[in-house]
């Protein structure tokens, strides 16, 4: 009898273990993005995870229908996508930081304008952005931190623009 709880018992926790790795295989990852590759950046709308913004190399797409079809909201030549942003209160309001400076759009994405392009003599390549709910927006570039206080009419240099990677000790 004992022989036949321990042979039962093992059974049991043979086939757990078995279930836990099926289960475990079978929640793999799974590419919803189609064909659109080289993805940057992702904003998922925390009321409807249906609705998906990614930003890649080749500009911003959007689905909402959770990745069963994808269109182009944002798209061509010097549009590599770092990062977005897109205002909780007001999903309307999605900012776009790319290789040639920021962009913004008003309409969730259907039209957009660059409010931040920079310096021409130097590289702008903006990395990430953080607003504020006084309309004051801070950027970082590539070449250091800029900051607008009107939402991105006017921008102003924040500290010394070095350029990080060539301050670092190779």
């Amino acid at each position: 009898m004992k022989n036949l709880f321990i042979a039962i018992l093992m059974l049991v926790a043979w086939r757990g273990i078995t279930t836990y790795g099926e289960s475990s295989q079978g929640a793999a990852w799974r590419s919803i993005s189609k064909e659109i590759v080289k993805i940057n950046t992702v904003w998922v709308d925390s009321q409807d995870p249906r609705m998906i913004i990614i930003g890649t190399d080749r500009g911003i797409f959007e689905t909402k229908d959770g990745g069963h079809s994808w269109q182009a909201v944002f798209f061509g030549a010097n549009k590599k996508i770092n990062f977005l942003y897109v205002d909780q209160s007001d999903k309307n309001l999605i900012y776009a930081g790319c290789g040639n400076g920021l962009f913004f759009s008003r309409n969730q994405g259907r039209t957009w304008q660059r409010i931040y392009q920079g310096d021409p003599e130097q590289e702008v390549n903006c990395l990430g952005i953080l607003e504020l709910k006084t309309k004051t927006i801070f950027l970082g570039t590539q070449v250091g931190l800029v900051m607008s206080q009107n939402n991105g009419r006017t921008w102003n240099t924040l500290g010394a623009r070095t350029d990080i990677s060539s301050s670092i000790s190779r």
